[in-house]
């Protein structure tokens, strides 16, 4: 490309700006930029803060402490997304509080609207994804004030898996445990329930059970709720029934309670 066509591009590139630029580049950034790639979303033009600049994506431009005033020739944005730290905040909006943006995501746990609103200009939405974004089988909670800025972040995230519109803010922060830890959460239990099969040695196991909490899902999201299927099974004096009452005898819901209340 020759020099004029070069200089041409880049005023183009500032009039329009950046399309998603991202404060905080941490393992739920990641997620949600691989998913997207994943599903072949057109990300148009994006760049990545964070401290040490460490991470790089395909088709960003990074940038660190360092040299983001330095090289970052326009501080305008369709999306902000603020996914540092939360601890991090009020450092990183001494970069981002003059800039322009259509909307504002959030994906900091923990930080309300209430204290977003201190740093930043553009309408919000506080997102709470989680890791299965990566394979475009997130599912992700939303809130937001303003309905244009909500659209957006509903359009995005669907693209990437499942959205859920709470209507009050605190709903939010009540389904982090079910849908931010979710994934590690279930993969623990799945993870007890293999190792209780090892003695077995059994190539199957794995793959069986797998595909048994699979169609279990698809079952009960199409036909039965928990204790209808749960009845169906355990056939009185049966094994299903037997292992169901040691886990009852070891008051295991309320062991998951306890755990789930720790927050």
């Amino acid at each position: 490309m020759k020099k004029r066509d070069k200089e041409k591009q880049r005023e183009r590139e500032k009039e329009e700006g950046w399309t998603h630029f991202w404060f905080g580049t941490g393992k739920m950034a990641q997620a949600i930029l691989e998913g997207a790639i994943l599903k072949k979303i057109s990300l148009g033009q994006i760049g990545l803060f964070s401290p040490s600049g460490s991470y790089s994506f395909d088709g960003a431009k990074s940038f660190n402490q360092e040299n983001l005033e330095k090289e970052c020739c326009f501080k305008k944005t369709k999306i902000l997304w603020l996914a540092m730290k939360p601890k991090d905040l009020p450092r990183a909006s001494l970069f981002f509080n003059s800039w322009e943006a259509e909307a504002t995501f959030s994906v900091l746990a923990q930080t309300p609207l209430s204290v977003l609103k201190k740093f930043c200009k553009a309408p919000l939405v506080r997102a709470m994804p989680n890791i299965l974004s990566r394979k475009g089988l997130g599912t992700t909670v939303l809130f937001s004030e303003e309905k244009k800025a909500l659209k957006m972040a509903v359009d995005f995230f669907s693209s990437i898996g499942s959205v859920t519109v709470v209507e009050e803010e605190e709903q939010l922060d009540t389904l982090v445990p079910l849908n931010g830890c979710g994934p590690a959460l279930v993969s623990y239990l799945l993870q007890g329930l293999e190792e209780s099969y090892l003695e077995l040695k059994s190539p199957y196991v794995k793959k069986l059970l797998l595909e048994t909490a699979k169609n279990t899902v698809e079952y009960l999201q199409a036909e039965e709720n928990y204790e209808d299927l749960i009845k169906s099974v355990a056939s009185k004096g049966g094994i299903t029934e037997n292992i169901l009452k040691s886990w009852d005898e070891v008051h295991l819901k309320e062991l998951l309670r306890k755990g789930l209340q720790c927050l």
